[in-house]
């Protein structure tokens, strides 16, 4: 053992200071001990410690009024106005034990804080940097020496940014107990969806409903829920949701049911995946496709709503390697109103990465697939190989080079449930200057010869379309934008026809607090298309105002739908005292009528929010009261329209 002693005048009294190396066999980092008094007992390897006690070592500080520590044991007690930190967390309480080589340690009357949970009970039971106990306490998000709310429990177990298990849990209001659990999980990931409260509301298409579900979790990896709904109008549904996040994988399912009238609907979803791996496994069905319009809450916003009634999709790749050669395996199902039921033959594909060839000034890579991703009618199952070759670039003038690209293909195809049989090849050549004469500005323009077959339609092309693509990009303080797209140099249709795929992204952001966003699209989801969606914010300390369009339409055509569709939405918000109203609203233009109207006023209970939910043109209205700080805990509502 190795002891230093520093003995240092303040300006009050006299400090004393430690420096000493408990075991050089088991540690090499110093205990720094500072207090009014210490005393080193060496003949039984302890130090004591009077009056404002500072102890550090590692990642952990230690402040009290006594501490004594026990080289031997490893144990530090300390007493008296205690503060245990340490990287990440802060335990106050009156007295604490803590073992350095484990980590571990007991705080009497303790309380702590993992934002936005609060936590105060007799003892806190610290069992590694991940997870510790509360024994006789309670967990809330108010920060007030008496808490609006609380959860209180004999025993409460958190994994930290995880979850929270207690049992024997009473809900107190103030000091007024309001409910009881036998058993309580508790979500702390973002992610995670929490059935806490119950929830009731009205709607035309539903009538009066109720919501209530259970959370649970067996292991910190795993989280799930299982719910039930009533509706006056369809019936009664239950479901659950589960998440899993481990070393190994990840995962999710959903799986909702009902029974209205005489119809049994109901969604599956389950989706997994090996941690730091390409490989996955997806699968969903649901009995009809409206069913996540009128239950896409449980499921996320419209934008992830499936389009078709079932898929299956399955991808194995090898995990990443140093090796070269690597192999992957992907089938896939689909089966759609539309299209019907479109299978998939297997498809086994062998590639590398991008490797530098030699002394060359070039990269080149190799793939060969057995199979296609889809087959029916109008499509092939096909053997296909393919190489890419890559030249470095070639500096011109300062902020000037050339860059240049080839890939080669070559197809040997049967087309499913004919004779057609044949070989194909296909090839594609990229070449062009990029120039950035400042940090600020990107331009780059591409002549492309592209044979290719694609994959999805293979269909041979007798001649190779001949098209040049470019990119500008601008960057400021103020300003980000970038236009892409493709000229056809081989059209021979009006100009504004020949660009295709053209992308035009604008984001104005002004310090007064005014923000312009804008994204148009030519020629990109389908031929002779142009799409914009666009919306300007203006936002003050109390205030915000968005207004903003969205358009769609074709540019060439005579049928019905070359009706444009035009919607004009806003969205107002503003504060006032402890009261928080928003308002939004959608109009279709062509149509000449609203799509929704929209009204939420909330009253800020300090850790709790009461709100009022009405949609006028969808006849529907409820109440909620949620935790501010959990807005999944209950059902949040806002009808955001961008």
């Amino acid at each position: 053992m190795v002891l230093f002693i520093f003995p240092i005048l303040s300006s009050a009294k006299n400090t004393s200071v430690l420096s000493v190396l408990p075991d050089k066999k088991k540690d090499t980092v110093p205990i720094y001990c500072e207090a009014d008094k210490l005393e080193y007992v060496k003949g039984k390897g302890t130090i004591e410690g009077f009056g404002n006690v500072v102890i550090n070592y590692k990642e952990v500080a230690i402040y009290s009024q006594y501490v004594k520590v026990d080289f031997d044991s490893d144990i530090i007690k300390a007493a008296k106005d205690i503060i245990f930190m340490s990287r990440d967390e802060k335990i106050i309480g009156d007295t604490i034990v803590y073992n350095m080589q484990t980590k571990k340690g007991d705080i009497d009357n303790a309380s702590t804080c993992f934002p936005p949970m609060y936590y105060k009970g007799k003892k806190i039971i610290k069992n590694s940097d991940e997870n510790f106990e509360v024994k006789s306490g309670l967990f809330t998000t108010c920060d007030l020496d008496k808490p609006h709310y609380s959860m209180r429990a004999k025993r409460i177990n958190v994994d930290i940014g995880k979850r929270i298990l207690a049992s024997n849990v009473s809900v107190y209001a103030g000091e007024i107990p309001v409910f009881y659990f036998p058993f309580l999980v508790f979500p702390l990931t973002d992610k995670a969806v929490s059935w806490f409260f119950p929830t009731v509301g009205y709607s035309a298409e539903k009538g009066i409903w109720a919501k209530m579900g259970y959370n649970y979790s067996p292991s910190p990896s795993l989280y799930g829920n299982v719910f039930a709904e009533y509706m006056q109008l369809k019936g009664f549904g239950i479901g659950s949701e589960n998440q899993l996040e481990n070393k190994k994988w990840s995962g999710a399912s959903s799986l909702y049911y009902f029974r209205q009238g005489d119809l049994d609907r109901y969604k599956i979803n389950l989706q997994a995946q090996p941690t730091n791996s390409n490989s996955f496994f997806y699968s969903y069905y649901i009995s009809d496709l409206n069913f996540d319009r009128e239950f896409g809450p449980y499921f996320g916003p419209p934008s992830s709503w499936v389009k078709r009634k079932f898929t299956t999709y399955i991808s194995l790749t090898d995990e990443p390697s140093p090796k070269s050669v690597k192999t992957k395996f992907d089938v896939k199902m689909d089966e759609s109103v539309k299209e019907g039921f479109v299978g998939s033959v297997p498809k086994f594909t062998i590639f590398t990465n991008p490797n530098k060839m030699g002394n060359l000034p070039l990269t080149a890579g190799y793939s060969s697939s057995i199979g296609n991703y889809y087959y029916n009618g109008d499509n092939y199952a096909l053997l296909s190989g393919g190489a890419n070759f890559t030249t470095n670039s070639i500096d011109i003038l300062q902020g000037l080079n050339l860059n240049s690209n080839l890939n080669l293909q070559g197809i040997a195809y049967s087309r499913y449930n004919t004779d057609l049989k044949g070989l194909a090849g296909g090839y594609k050549l990229s070449i062009g200057p990029r120039y950035h004469p400042f940090r600020d500005l990107h331009f780059l323009v591409y002549y492309n010869l592209d044979s290719q077959i694609e994959e999805d339609t293979y269909a041979y092309k007798t001649i190779p379309d001949q098209y040049l693509s470019s990119l500008l990009f601008y960057s400021n303080k103020y300003v980000e934008s970038s236009i892409s797209g493709n000229y056809d140099l081989l059209s021979r249709d009006p100009l504004a026809e020949r660009f295709k795929k053209v992308c035009w992204d604008l984001n104005v952001n002004l310090q007064n607090g005014v923000q312009l966003i804008s994204s148009t699209k030519y020629n990109v989801v389908r031929q002779n298309t142009l799409q914009n969606v666009s919306y300007v914010y203006v936002g003050k300390n109390n205030w915000s105002l968005t207004f903003g369009e969205q358009y769609s339409a074709y540019t060439a055509g005579t049928l019905a739908e070359t009706i444009p569709q035009f919607d004009l939405t806003s969205e107002f918000r503003t504060t006032f005292g402890a009261y928080k109203f928003i308002f939004s609203t959608s109009f279709n233009v062509p149509g000449n009528q609203f799509r929704d109207r929209d009204y939420i006023l909330t009253r800020d209970l300090h850790c709790w929010e009461a709100s009022i939910i009405y949609r006028e043109l969808r006849s529907e209205v409820w109440f909620q009261f949620g935790i501010k700080a959990f807005p999944g805990v209950g059902v949040t509502f806002l009808p955001k329209i961008f």
